[in-house]
């Protein structure tokens, strides 16, 4: 357990159980529950429960993590009482059954009302399955039904969650957010020499090809481009094959970096590209490039199109294909003053919106008024 904010017990002390995932895991709602729990002022005790697989678990046993979870859930609220309810799930098949567990067990202890249930990943297709059935919708509603209030990263989200009968005063879309110590002050950008930033998981469809592809094509006409190819996954072994023999020495693959790796890269880059064909929540990487002044390069899925305005403070893929990336890159290159205004307009935008010190201020007013809800 680990616990935020000054230890002062009295009446006006909002106790908050925070339930996700371990936090040694890697990962957007990782990141987002620390920084969250960073920078909760002093009106607010925060405990964290780690559920489901922890880090470095085995595969069986993460399996079962869950069950035993709830036992020890159980007997921790048991022992301990607390204002506020937050519960981190995702919306896709195998994470919402492990933490539907976490709002069965909050409803049976009588919390409806006083939680907040924040969706931070949503897979449309699981919810369109979910609701296309009367029987799994009744049960989904029912299910939320222990939320005071829902937040969802998009306003596609939010009008999804309505549309199957959630009242809409239920619903919030709250950002993912950055912290601007994580990122440098400035970025000097160079558009002689650009280096451009992929900071993701390496899946086929976070676009990783037509990306490879996109930067072979632009190596040849830009012979001083660099390619910052970071994160983990699957495909990682092979984008680094095909990017030595293609002859692309100038991509680098430094893992899955953080810290003070991760704000080292974006100071060394001046545009951060995303092609992914996932419908993203609120990338992390997105806000925390945004905030370092870099030239965004994404398409508008998820809630990425809530966050970024199309010619202002980002350049949008219209597709994800390798010409679409080729045309979105070049656009910047060959328009300098257009370059530093969206890097401009970028950091203002992130710096103004979704700091971590701002958004925790929304959250902790939810906080707030699940707690005032509580007590009548």
């Amino acid at each position: 357990m680990s616990v935020a904010g000054k230890q002062q017990l009295n009446s006006s002390l909002i106790k908050v159980l925070i339930i996700s995932r371990d936090l040694d895991h890697q990962g957007g709602v990782v990141d987002t529950v620390k920084m969250l729990m960073t920078n909760l002022d002093e009106s607010f005790e925060a405990t964290h429960f780690a559920f489901g697989r922890k880090a470095g678990q085995g595969l069986f046993s993460g399996y079962l993590q869950p069950f035993f979870d709830v036992f020890s859930l159980a007997y921790f609220l048991l022992r301990n009482k607390f204002d506020v309810f937050h519960v981190n799930p995702s919306l896709n098949g195998r994470a919402f059954l492990r933490e539907s567990l976490v709002l069965l067990l909050l409803k049976i202890f009588g919390y409806s009302g006083r939680v907040l249930v924040f969706f931070h990943g949503w897979t449309v297709s699981f919810f369109e399955q979910i609701t296309s059935n009367s029987i799994y919708n009744s049960i989904f509603k029912w299910l939320l039904s222990v939320a005071g209030k829902i937040t969802v990263l998009s306003s596609k989200y939010e009008k999804s969650l309505i549309s199957c009968g959630i009242s809409k005063g239920r619903v919030e879309v709250v950002s993912s957010m950055f912290s601007k110590n994580d990122v440098p002050e400035s970025v000097d950008l160079n558009v002689s020499q650009p280096t451009l930033l992929f900071l993701s998981r390496m899946v086929r469809k976070k676009g990783v090809y037509e990306l490879l592809d996109a930067i072979e094509i632009l190596t040849a006409k830009y012979p001083a481009i660099k390619l910052i190819f970071a994160g983990d996954g699957p495909e990682r072994r092979n984008l680094e094959a095909e990017s030595v023999s293609r002859g692309l020495s100038n991509i680098s693959f430094p893992g899955f970096i953080r810290g003070t790796d991760k704000k080292s890269a974006l100071a060394k880059s001046d545009i951060f590209i995303l092609p992914t064909l996932f419908s993203e929540g609120c990338p992390v990487s997105l806000l925390e490039s945004m905030g370092a002044g870099l030239a965004c390069v994404v398409p508008l899925s998820g809630g990425i199109e809530d966050v970024v305005h199309a010619g202002l403070d980002a350049v949008i893929l219209p597709e994800i294909t390798v010409a679409a990336i080729v045309n979105a890159v070049t656009y910047l290159l060959e328009s300098p003053e257009i370059f530093k205004a969206v890097s401009l307009e970028a950091r203002q935008n992130a710096l103004r919106h979704y700091e971590a010190g701002i958004v925790s201020m929304r959250i902790s007013s939810i906080y707030k008024d699940l707690a005032k809800a509580g007590v009548n």
